[in-house]
């Protein structure tokens, strides 16, 4: 990607995350807010997203439970899924990628002291993901939040990183449970 291509496609992204504070507002009290954030994250005027998975890491119960799963073409394409939240919800409810991340539970990797990439590894073979990023962040009430995705365009890598690092803080409020 050239240099004035990629200070393009950073704008482009910072603006789609920009815009996501008063999105999420408009759904304050979601359950699901995760899956509409992830969603909108995963989209291809954001971070362009093959298949993400979103999981919370809680050591005071020995607990790594995953909460919501993005497959690009498993993806609501009927309207802007904030503007129809039961529909959007209904869909995401029968997607086979979001109940295989959902359905997964198992004893805390932090608690445990596991090292990330052994995590990483583990989760991304349960969930047939090849060579996926991640990035692992802390969040409120010392739990740990671990997002592993797999981009569409390989040359977005670093800045899909680099901006991903500021983005996931976001997934800190929603509830998760």
């Amino acid at each position: 990607m050239e240099k004035k291509d990629t200070k393009q496609r950073k704008e482009k992204l910072l603006k789609c995350i920009c815009s996501l504070p008063k999105k999420m507002i408009t759904l304050h009290g979601a359950e699901n807010m995760t899956e509409f954030l992830l969603h909108h994250l995963s989209q291809p005027e954001c971070f362009n997203l093959m298949r993400a998975a979103l999981f919370v890491d809680n050591p005071d119960f020995n607990h790594l439970k995953g909460i919501v799963g993005i497959e690009k073409h498993e993806a609501y394409k009927k309207d802007n899924h904030w503007d129809n939240p039961k529909d959007f919800s209904a869909h995401m409810e029968n997607k086979a990628f979001n109940k295989k991340v959902r359905s997964i539970d198992q004893i805390s990797s932090c608690r445990n002291k596991q090292e990330h990439e052994k995590t990483v590894h583990s989760l991304a073979q349960e969930l047939s993901l090849c060579n996926p990023l991640f990035y692992s962040w802390p969040l409120k009430h010392d739990n740990h939040g671990l997002i592993l995705f797999e981009i569409n365009d390989p040359e977005e890598k670093s800045l899909i990183k680099e901006v991903m690092e500021e983005a996931v803080h976001l997934f800190g409020f929603c509830p998760v449970f």
